[in-house]
C-alpha cells in the first residue's frame, strides 16, 4: 500500500522537485524502519525472546527448583516457564475466572483448598514469579488468606511450602 502510493507520486511527478523529494522521503523511512528493526533483530539475537530469553536463563527460582527433585508437586503462577526452563512438570494455579469469558471461577476457594491439601500432602511447594499471569492468585493473595512458609525469596518470585 505505502509503496504503490509513493510509485503514484513518481508518476503523476511533473518537476524534479518532487521526485528528489519523494526519493528523500522513501529513504528516510526506510532508514528509520531499519534502524528500529536492525537494533529489535540485534537484541532478540544476543538477549533471547521469551522463554528463550537471558532474563530466564538466569531466573533465581528456576534455579531453585531445579534442585527439586521430579517427584515434587509445583504449583505455580508460571507453569511454562517452569516446565521449559527447570524441566518439570508444574501445575498451574487454579484461575480466578476464565481468561476467554471473563466468568468469575465458581470454584475457586474449593480449587485451593485442594491445591494447598495437596502440597501438604506431598511435600509440594508454590512457585510465584514476580511477572506471572494475571488471572492467577498472586503471592499478595495467597500471604494474606493463608499459611504458607517461606522458603527462598528471590530477586524474581518466591518459593513457599505449607506447614
Amino acid at each position: 500500500m505505502f509503496f504503490a502510493i509513493i510509485i503514484q507520486i513518481f508518476n503523476k511527478a511533473k518537476t524534479p522537485k518532487i521526485i528528489i523529494f519523494s526519493s528523500l522521503s522513501v529513504f528516510v523511512i526506510i532508514s528509520i524502519f531499519a534502524c528500529f528493526y536492525g537494533n529489535l533483530t540485534r537484541s532478540i539475537y544476543y538477549n533471547g525472546q521469551g522463554y528463550l530469553s537471558n532474563d530466564w536463563k538466569n531466573s533465581e527460582t528456576i534455579a531453585v527448583i531445579k534442585q527439586y527433585p521430579e517427584s515434587t508437586k509445583i504449583y505455580t503462577n508460571e507453569p511454562c516457564a517452569v516446565y521449559l526452563r527447570a524441566d518439570k512438570n508444574p501445575t498451574m494455579l487454579p484461575s480466578k475466572y476464565n481468561i476467554y469469558t471473563k466468568r468469575i471461577n465458581e470454584n475457586y476457594e474449593k480449587q485451593i483448598e485442594k491445591m494447598l491439601m495437596e502440597i501438604k500432602q506431598n511435600n509440594g511447594l508454590i512457585a510465584f514469579f514476580d511477572l506471572g499471569w494475571g488471572y492467577l492468585a498472586n503471592e499478595k493473595e495467597f500471604l494474606l488468606k493463608y499459611n504458607l512458609k517461606l522458603i527462598k525469596d528471590t530477586y524474581d518470585g518466591a518459593l513457599y511450602e505449607i506447614p
